[in-house]
């Protein structure tokens, strides 16, 4: 597989969309669809998770984290 073939096909598709809101879980899938959201559409990315008495505290934390060091608002509901 040729990693930067498949990032230009990545980045053609997001530019066919004008924002995007990823249910965003802490977990590496989710991660990375956030993760190129905001690399191709930069302020219009935003992640958001679903909080709930079975989300682990420590899940929360990580996914806060992730989202400050890569400067991606984040919204829990």
């Amino acid at each position: 597989m040729d990693i930067s073939k498949s990032m230009k096909k990545l980045e053609k598709w997001f530019e066919t969309i004008d924002s995007s809101v990823t249910a965003f879980s802490g977990g590496v899938d989710s991660a990375l669809v956030l993760f190129l959201s905001r690399k191709f559409l930069g302020d219009k990315a935003i992640a958001v998770m679903g909080i709930s008495p079975s989300l682990k505290d420590r899940d929360k934390e990580i996914a806060k984290k992730f989202c400050r060091k890569y400067n991606i608002p984040f919204y829990k509901y």
